[in-house]
């Protein structure tokens, strides 16, 4: 149990520093859970902010929905796919 607890920390703490959703910050994720972990198993898409979209629609510049987008469902889509490619 305590092997699955230190994965556990060592996985949240690494993955909170790709929470910008950048296509080269995805990739980088991917290659380095790889390269510490010995391959990668399991992926859990859990990033997700709400920033002023939650507020008020008329208020929400096209800026913030884009990062809202980017945050929560293009860097979900692009950790999956990563995570599905074979290396090499």
């Amino acid at each position: 149990m305590s092997v699955v607890r230190t994965t556990c920390a060592v996985l949240v703490a690494f993955f909170l520093t790709y929470i910008s959703g950048g296509h080269e910050d995805c990739q980088r994720a991917m290659k380095e859970a790889v390269e510490k972990l010995g391959g990668l198993d399991t992926l859990v898409n859990n990033a997700g902010i709400l920033g002023s979209v939650g507020n008020n629609i008329e208020t929400t510049s096209l800026e913030e929905w884009s990062r809202v987008l980017q945050t929560n469902l293009t860097s979900a889509f692009m950790l999956t796919q990563y995570a599905c490619l074979k290396p090499g």
